[in-house]
């Protein structure tokens, strides 16, 4: 595990995957403005072993913990996020022609100056916050 990742706080730890008792991914995140957006979402990072990269245990622990982040945040009565926004490297991840990820259903907003594109899924019920101009 890169030592970036082994560092961070575990307060931003959301979700682990395990294969045979081994530790296979991590997914951590916080809560984060973002200023092309002009919202609050939860800035989203896995990390998979390399023996199991494309192996589908990155969007099934996705998709587990998106259905947890979006009960925690929408039980909040002024939720800090409005929902969970994911920087993928065009390198470990090539951009598709799909808009929106049918097995996840995040959709793509765009990308870094890095060339990284960005997707984003929103919680049910979520609405934009007032920004100053």
């Amino acid at each position: 595990m890169p030592e970036n990742i082994a560092q961070q706080p575990a307060p931003q730890v959301v979700g682990h995957a395990y294969l045979d008792n081994t530790l296979v991914g991590i997914a951590s995140g916080y809560v984060n403005f973002s200023p092309v957006l002009r919202q609050a979402y939860f800035q989203y990072r896995t990390y998979i072993s390399r023996d199991h990269r494309r192996s589908g245990f990155a969007r099934a622990l996705l998709t587990f913990n998106f259905t947890h982040l979006a009960d925690y945040f929408s039980a909040q009565q002024s939720p800090a996020a409005i929902g969970v926004i994911l920087e993928m490297s065009a390198r470990l991840a090539p951009l598709d022609d799909h808009l929106v990820w049918p097995q996840t259903a995040f959709s793509f907003t765009g990308r870094t100056t890095e060339g990284n594109h960005l997707r984003v899924r929103y919680f049910e019920q979520a609405k934009l916050k007032p920004v100053a101009a």
